[in-house]
């Protein structure tokens, strides 16, 4: 399942808990909207969306990219 993991501290200053659901805008060139992305909090995590290799590359991700959580 696409999912992002995000640190305590990130979670709590973007208003996301742990368990929530939400949707991902990524721009370029093939802008696309994720939805029904995991959210996954712990300390030692660094904010990071995480896709499988499709995904990404029906996006134009190559490894890294932005994306704006709605």
């Amino acid at each position: 399942q696409r999912h992002i993991h995000c640190a305590v501290g990130e979670a709590a200053r973007l208003g996301l808990k742990n368990g929530a659901i939400v949707s991902v805008r990524v721009r370029g060139e093939r802008p696309v909207i994720f939805e029904n992305v995991a959210v996954r909090v712990r300390d030692d995590y660094k904010l990071t969306l995480h896709l499988d290799t499709d995904e990404g590359n029906a996006a134009g991700i190559n490894k890294s990219g932005e994306g704006i959580i709605l």
